[in-house]
């Protein structure tokens, strides 16, 4: 107490609140930036919605004086390639339901997809159906490449630590997950459990990309 906190120096400028995670943690506050500055917003402290400090800001501020990020909706890597402004895109299957069902997003939200390759595009919806949004292209754009390429090697853990890790990580902007076990870990995936583990962490990786606005999913293998 009255010293400084470990990683950050005195006088150093206050560094921003944790991001509310994709578990649905934090307080209403999206950190959307990640290591390469964010998709999208330029590395801003946006706002959500979500959350007690989100909520109470609609109480007293109304939705007009929140900052809020669109959703974001990951599509098929060939629905994006080719497509224009204009051009028209049914978004269905899980995603689909989710933002109709879940999110009951109405006609004229904005919204964000990507194919998780590097292609963006802002849409707006045009019409809802059952389990399905019917979007209008507004802009597309093509992220780039990075220069350079970071890995985890993320070693195995008991409870959901490994998991928070790599959440973490991938909001961060981590482009690989690779998990690691040694020959006396206390955790240890084989046969069937190696399976559901590795797509609970694909679920994980999944959720954290689309909390943090990134346009391409890391590979976890």
């Amino acid at each position: 107490r009255g010293g400084a906190r470990a990683g950050v120096s005195r006088g150093s400028p206050a560094l921003p609140a944790p991001a509310m995670t994709s578990r649905g943690q934090g307080d209403g506050l999206a950190w959307t930036a990640g290591v390469r500055g964010g998709a999208g917003t330029g590395g801003r402290l946006t706002r959500s919605t979500n959350g007690l400090v989100g909520k109470l800001m609609v109480a007293f501020l109304g939705k007009e004086g929140c900052l809020v990020t669109a959703p974001l909706f990951f599509v098929a890597a060939d629905r994006l390639v080719g497509a224009a402004q204009g051009s028209l895109i049914v978004l269905d299957g899980p995603e689909g339901r989710h933002g109709a069902t879940v999110k009951r997003i109405g006609i004229g939200e904005q919204v964000l997809l990507a194919d998780g390759i590097g292609h963006r595009a802002d849409a707006v919806v045009q019409g809802v159906g059952v389990g399905e949004l019917h979007l209008r292209l507004q802009s597309i754009t093509q992220e780039p490449q990075p220069d350079s390429r970071f890995v985890l090697i993320q070693a195995l853990a008991k409870g959901d630590r490994d998991e928070r890790a790599i959440e973490a990580a991938t909001e961060l902007g981590i482009d690989e997950v690779v998990p690691w076990q040694a020959a006396r870990s206390i955790v240890i995936w084989r046969g069937e459990r190696a399976v559901r583990s590795l797509r609970k962490w694909e679920s994980v990786v999944l959720a954290a990309t689309k909390q943090s606005r990134r346009s391409r999913v890391p590979l976890v293998r």
